[in-house]
């Protein structure tokens, strides 16, 4: 079952400069859709959430407005084209058009495989999960697997197994059923990490990229990052950039919503100076156990988290 909120590749830049109370002043001409979202960002204080692939292969555009709203603005550009917006809170959430649209009946296939080390020796007992799904199997004793009941579509393919780094592999299913080969690396500890150096700035970088990743709303202080050891921090002094990378799996609990998060992390930068956050990565949603009412709780919640919080978290 797909989630409502868990794309397979989230792309989200955030920028909290003041609006200045003026409407969207625009003169592009050839633009990829990314640069027209940050030439409005630039003039007011919206955010943008999408997934990638939806706009990565439409044509440029043109658009020449003065002194319009973002919903204009939004609404003159995407006329022709396969996507529409929802904004809600300040938050422009771009999704495909009619995306209620009920599809003629698909064949299904399946996704098979098999993990190997890079010696090429089989691994068996690698968790292999499909990102922005509930979906996920384990290799076999010769570290084979195979997740069936797939439509046409692309997929990300995620793999996690002990003593190695977590893996991603995109998939893409057209006519046919498909088969791939996982090599993982081992995860090996560089000799900088095992001389263990305390760093003083750690907790407020932590501090820093939990707010910018799960966000500040009641929903998400009552998110919690299970495992933030695996998060190490960059930071460039000069430029008051934050990065932040991590070799396993972030793991994230939502108690307010009821569900579980492991995220591979791609990329994350944080612009401390023009409070500009890029990240993006593959999402995969666990259901937190709960009685009967607490699960119809999270159920009536989760719409309005979705509406709200650009992490969806």
């Amino acid at each position: 079952m797909r989630l409502i909120f868990a794309f397979f590749l989230i792309v989200f830049i955030r920028t909290t400069s003041n609006a200045n109370g003026q409407g969207i002043t625009l003169s592009l001409k050839n633009a990829e859709l990314s640069t027209v979202f940050k030439e409005i960002r630039k003039q007011c204080n919206y955010d943008f959430l999408y997934d990638n692939t939806l706009i990565q292969d439409l044509k440029p555009v043109d658009v020449t407005v003065k002194d319009v709203s973002v919903d204009l603005v939004l609404s003159e550009i995407f006329e022709d084209l396969p996507i529409t917006y929802i904004i809600e809170n300040k938050i422009v959430m771009i999704i495909p058009r009619n995306k209620n649209e009920v599809l003629p009946p698909q064949s299904l296939y399946a996704i098979s495989g098999v993990v190997k080390g890079k010696n090429g020796e089989t691994l068996p007992g690698a968790g292999i999960l499909l990102s922005g799904y509930q979906t996920g199997t384990v290799a076999d004793n010769e570290g084979k697997f195979v997740i069936k009941n797939l439509k046409e579509g692309n997929y990300n393919v995620l793999v996690q197994m002990m003593g190695y780094l977590p893996a991603n592999q995109n998939v893409t299913i057209i006519g046919k059923s498909a088969a791939i080969e996982i090599v993982l690396q081992e995860n090996i500890k560089q000799l900088k990490e095992v001389v263990i150096t305390l760093d003083p700035f750690r907790e407020k970088r932590l501090k820093a990229f939990k707010e910018s990743f799960i966000g500040t709303s009641p929903n998400a202080k009552k998110c919690e990052i299970t495992n933030p050891e695996v998060i190490q921090f960059d930071y460039d002094d000069e430029n008051r950039i934050l990065k932040a990378m991590a070799d396993e799996f972030i793991v994230v609990e939502n108690k307010a919503l009821g569900y579980r998060i492991k995220y591979l992390l791609k990329y994350f930068e944080e612009d401390q100076e023009t409070k500009v956050v890029l990240f993006y990565g593959y999402p995969y949603f666990e259901e937190i156990k709960g009685t009967r009412s607490k699960i119809k709780g999270y159920q009536q919640k989760r719409r309005t988290a979705y509406l709200g919080s650009p992490q969806h978290f």
